[in-house]
This record gives C-alpha cells, sequence and structure tokens, in this order.
C-alpha cells in the first residue's frame, strides 16, 4: 500500500436545503490524484459540485502549467 497524500478540493455545490450554491472545501487522504478525485466523488456525489478543482497536495498549491 503507499504513502497516503492529503488532496485539498474547493469549489461551488448546490446545497438542497437553501436551493442554491455555495462554496465549500473538501480534504480527502488517497495514494494518487485519480483515488482522491474517485473518493471525492463517492463521499460527495460530484454531480453536486457546479465547479471543483484540485488546489492543494500535502499543503502545497496544485500551479496548473
Amino acid at each position: 500500500m503507499g504513502t497516503k497524500n492529503k488532496y485539498y478540493f474547493q469549489g461551488t455545490r448546490f446545497v438542497p436545503g437553501y436551493n442554491d450554491f455555495d462554496f465549500d472545501d473538501c480534504e480527502i487522504e488517497a495514494t494518487s490524484e485519480k483515488e482522491a478525485w474517485d473518493l471525492l466523488d463517492k463521499y460527495t456525489k460530484m454531480f453536486t459540485w457546479k465547479r471543483v478543482s484540485l488546489t492543494h497536495i500535502n499543503g502545497e498549491k496544485v500551479v496548473m502549467a
């Protein structure tokens, strides 16, 4: 089993109670970025996210090239 990293996601999600979108974040521990995205879907249901991105891995900001 590989070493787990902390993947931090930020975005906007639909909140049924408010019938509106709100800012949200989520931290996932996973062994790879793909696993982190899969777990984000499992734990939060991707369809609820209007927009979401991976912003940090182990506290280091992700820089898109």
